[in-house]
């Protein structure tokens, strides 16, 4: 696990890598307001400064968290709503569930291409 920036990440992001550390060398960086989730180089998630979690999607993935009742990125700039269909939020108590935590974060790793 590394980090770039001198900001220490939040208890969530620690529990995220440690609880995906399963999956392989999960790494976190300072990404925006957040910080960027990323395996073998590759950013695969992040968690917003509000501890939100969004995944990366493909196409498949993206209709399976929207099944889920997941919804895309979205932020406020000064001409309006800004929304990033590639990231995804996680499903609701998906971060609290190690082995749904670790399902979803596979899909969002091969949706990434790896």
């Amino acid at each position: 696990m590394r980090s770039s920036g001198k900001a220490s990440p939040p208890g969530i992001v620690e529990h995220i890598v440690d609880v995906l550390r399963a999956l392989g060398p999960v790494e976190y960086q300072r990404f925006f307001g957040g910080w960027g989730l990323s395996l073998h180089g590759r950013q695969f998630g992040m968690v917003t400064r509000n501890e939100e979690l969004y995944f990366s999607v493909d196409a498949a993935l993206r209709e399976e968290l929207i099944t889920a009742g997941c919804a895309p990125f979205s932020f406020m700039k000064a001409k309006g709503l800004v929304v990033a269909e590639k990231l995804y939020s996680a499903p609701p108590g998906c971060v609290d569930d190690a082995d749904e935590l670790c399902l979803w974060a596979a899909r969002a790793i091969r949706a990434a291409g790896l």
